[in-house]
């Protein structure tokens, strides 16, 4: 998780960010890339501020980085068995854990669930899928991800900041 967060921080760095302005960082992972988000959380605080997360269709665990992320959003369908396994594997995430970091954080307000439909984890109607429509709707299965993406942003006041440099 440390050499994750260093590089996330060096990637930043190299594209203008400047640790010291403490603008805040909104990481985004697909599957397993929600839980490397949250495992990074923890260290990229410490280097950079306040520390978002965008989880699309993420398997995520109870990770410690859930005590210090800002705000978490889980984008996630409701064809997507694999999401779906989380809360089954993980028994951080079980009710009957209260002091766990997912139900701390849950209980705090700091991760919001969002479905957005029948999505599937891979192939035809995935979450990136920019061919197939959405029943009844005009728009792409990727095209309502990115749409959702950018008004959990917007909503958040964050889209300006983060943008770089």
């Amino acid at each position: 998780n440390l050499g994750i967060a260093n590089e996330i921080v060096r990637g930043l760095i190299r594209h203008g960010y400047r640790p010291a302005k403490r603008k805040p960082v909104v990481l985004l992972g697909w599957s397993g890339g929600g839980q490397i988000a949250i495992g990074a959380v923890t260290y990229l605080t410490a280097m950079t501020g306040d520390v978002y997360a965008i989880s699309v269709g993420g398997m995520l665990s109870d990770d410690v980085g859930l005590n210090s992320v800002k705000q978490l959003w889980h984008l996630y369908g409701t064809k997507d068995q694999l999401q779906a396994l989380g809360p089954k594997l993980f028994s951080g995430r079980w009710p009957a854990k209260l002091q766990s970091p997912w139900n701390r954080a849950l209980r705090a307000g700091r991760i919001d669930m969002i479905s957005l439909g029948p999505f599937a984890h891979n192939g035809k109607g995935n979450y990136f899928d920019m061919v197939t429509k959405l029943p009844d709707e005009e728009r792409t299965y990727g095209e309502k991800t990115l749409d959702t993406i950018e008004q959990v942003l917007t909503s958040a006041g964050l889209l300006q900041q983060v943008l770089l440099p």
